[in-house]
């Protein structure tokens, strides 16, 4: 075979492995996408979800309706809360405690598909469960306004935005102490 003829056998070898392999890749990036769009539709709805300091930038990432809404109540993500106030969690997949870093030593008791969260040691009615996705526990919104100081948390609906922020003058606490109101009665947890 002459010097001319092994080029061009060489360059339509080369030539054909290169085609090959973009017709490869365009092939293989069509269906990565095909299946990464058929998780998640276009319809499914997301909030915004912002959370920082008051008066500092914040975080923002989009979470999905359907993993923050349970019986027409909105959630939270309660692990981000907790890291981010620096809590000390302990506890498995079903009961979890939250020890605040401050100078009360609080704790917050939750358990996982109970709508009873214990605050310091007192027993409260939650308007929906506590849930997990992943390692991540979900509260109500409403439980957390009430109970908690140092952390607010506003949504506007309209605008599909949820805005969790942290005071800086104030350390995240519990506003239930034992025995400082009349609480409702609640089923005792060791039964």
């Amino acid at each position: 075979m002459s010097k001319k003829a092994k080029a061009r056998f060489i360059f339509f070898l080369v030539s054909s492995f290169a085609l090959a392999l973009v017709i490869s890749l365009i092939i293989g990036a069509c269906f990565f996408i095909s299946l990464h769009s058929a998780d998640r539709p276009k319809t499914v709805e997301r909030y915004k979800l912002s959370f920082g300091y008051v008066d500092a930038k914040k975080t923002t990432k989009y979470v999905y309706a359907k993993d923050i809404m349970r019986n027409g109540e909105m959630c939270v993500n309660f692990s981000d809360i907790a890291e981010f106030c620096r809590f000390t969690t302990v506890g498995d997949r079903k009961n979890v405690r939250f020890y605040f870093n401050n100078s009360d030593g609080d704790i917050l008791e939750i358990t996982v598909g109970t709508n009873i969260a214990y605050v310091n040691g007192n027993p409260i009615n939650m308007p929906t469960s506590a849930y997990m996705i992943g390692d991540t526990v979900y509260l109500p919104v409403q439980f957390v306004l009430r109970y908690f100081e140092g952390i607010s948390i506003t949504s506007d609906n309209e605008k599909r935005t949820i805005n969790v922020l942290y005071s800086d003058e104030v350390e995240c606490s519990l506003r239930l102490k034992k025995d400082s109101f009349n609480l409702p009665a609640v089923p005792d947890r060791s039964q």
